[in-house]
């Protein structure tokens, strides 16, 4: 597709050529990935929709979520490794494996093939508390 001669102002350079009403449309379609602006979250907003949306978790997940709040609950302090530009990979695993321990001591089933799923999705929910941790910090 053509967008020069579908949308002719493509061809302008300058915006503040186009008259003042047609600003928004040239910015839309010229700019799509930044001109909507004004439709954005702001950032409360999307942490509230992330809160929420983690409500919504399952049962058992919010079990694992729970564990893992309260494992950086320990640990939340100023200088401390999930507040670090670049966290070390290791150290993330290994809080990663005390949750699992933790899991693994008060579940029932001792079935292995669980494990490979559940070690993930548990690595998973720690990036994204860490992340909340640190979005509130800053």
């Amino acid at each position: 597709m053509d967008y020069r001669r579908t949308l002719p102002f493509y061809m302008m350079g300058n915006r503040n050529q186009i008259p003042y009403n047609e600003r928004d449309y040239f910015d839309r379609y010229r700019y799509p990935y930044f001109a909507d602006a004004m439709n954005y979250m702001s950032e409360e907003q999307a942490m509230q929709d992330f809160d929420y949306l983690q409500q919504m978790y399952p049962q058992q997940v919010k079990k694992y979520q729970k564990m893992i709040s309260d494992i950086l609950d320990k640990i939340d302090y100023r200088d401390s490794l999930i507040y670090d530009d670049y966290p070390d990979r290791l150290a993330l695993r290994q809080l990663a494996s005390q949750v699992i321990a933790g899991v693994k001591q008060d579940d029932d089933d001792k079935d292995d093939s669980k494990w490979d799923y559940l070690e993930d999705l548990i690595l998973v929910l720690l990036f994204y508390e860490i992340f909340k941790r640190r979005h509130r910090r800053r």
